[in-house]
């Protein structure tokens, strides 16, 4: 029906690599402002905060410039892999909620990286 559209199918997946890029350099920098309230939240040393903030920099900017980009969904990925089960099963987290952030935007991230991923 929508033949027509897929034209348009390289632009639109360069789209989703971009804002998930941006989405991804967006929530590093509060790991890189303040590193050290970030790994506490799972437990590590203070400079696995900014190496986190880091790795999410580099991986958003390679999405959005379109180079290296399997590597970079390969760390989006990763690191959603981990968030999501930081917030199930250490944080308790539920899935979605109206006063406290679940998992759900965490999931879509997630499966925009995999996405990319097998492109």
């Amino acid at each position: 029906m929508f033949e027509g559209l897929n034209q348009y199918a390289d632009i639109a997946f360069w789209v989703l690599q971009a804002v998930v890029g941006v989405i991804f350099i967006v929530h590093a920098v509060p790991k890189l402002k303040n590193p050290a309230q970030v790994a506490s939240a799972y437990g590590a040393p203070s400079f696995v905060g900014t190496l986190h903030g880091a790795i999410e920099v580099a991986a958003g900017v390679a999405l959005i410039a379109n180079q290296f980009v399997q590597y970079a969904a390969a760390v989006v990925a990763l690191i959603m892999l981990g968030a999501i089960y930081f917030k199930i099963f250490k944080w308790k987290m539920p899935f979605m909620g109206q006063t406290v952030t679940g998992w759900e935007f965490d999931l879509m991230l997630l499966t925009a990286g995999l996405a990319i991923l097998t492109r």
